[in-house]
């Protein structure tokens, strides 16, 4: 789900929009550290890319996009390397598929030799 996301004092919350408009009047309670920014990517099949998410690459390796305040952009990680500068053009020349995120699929990177998990900012 994507919209804009609303710090309470009590709660976090997620309201829903679709091209700068808000869909409806109702809003989503959210845990805060469940909320991934949008990357401005999309995967293969068109779906936006967001921190936090899980992707495969067109060579069928996992990676998990984060950000990374070092280098003020987003980053993926591959075995143990942290990829800044060629971040978009990764996306581009290996045909990336989003197939789940850290918080609701974390089995899909725990600790293997060949997948990576980006360290907490």
């Amino acid at each position: 789900m994507s919209g804009n996301y609303i710090h309470c004092e009590l709660n976090d919350y997620i309201l829903p929009v679709h091209d700068n408009t808000v869909k409806s009047q109702v809003s989503y309670s959210v845990l805060p550290e469940t909320v991934g920014q949008f990357t401005g990517l999309l995967d293969k099949r068109g779906k936006e890319i967001f921190e936090g998410d899980i992707v495969k690459t067109g060579t069928d390796k996992l990676m998990e996009i984060g950000w990374r305040e070092k280098f003020a952009s987003f980053v993926i990680e591959r075995d143990g390397w942290v990829y800044s500068h060629y971040f978009g053009e990764a996306f581009y020349s290996e045909d990336c598929e989003v197939i789940g995120n850290i918080h609701d699929n974390p089995e899909l990177i725990a600790n293997t030799d060949t997948n990576a998990h980006v360290q907490p900012k």
